[in-house]
């Protein structure tokens, strides 16, 4: 789900091609809601220290999977703006704008 400047929502979904490449497709405001409620929330008891081990791995492995899927996002828009030119070199850049 995203908004831009107050405009319309827009409802999408993430998914992967065969090659493992994510895209976006439209979803709706339905499709949305499923998986919202697909979503479930968990009680922890804290003051049982035993259970402490337990969500520290499982956020770790989380994390972990959060900073693969980061790093491949940082280098696919490495790629993306290795492959490009720069709009205008620094030396042509008016120097008295930056001082």
């Amino acid at each position: 789900m995203r908004s831009m400047g107050g405009g319309p929502t827009e409802y999408v979904r993430v998914v992967k091609d065969a090659a493992g490449l994510e895209h976006e497709e439209p979803a709706d405001r339905a499709a949305f809601d499923r998986v919202m409620e697909s979503l479930e929330t968990e009680t922890v008891d804290i003051r049982d220290r035993a259970a402490l081990g337990t969500i520290r791995d499982r956020g770790g492995r989380e994390i972990t999977a959060l900073a693969a899927r980061n790093r491949g996002f940082g280098e696919a828009c490495d790629a993306y703006y290795a492959s490009r030119k720069v709009a205008e070199p620094f030396q042509n850049l008016n120097e008295n704008y930056w001082v």
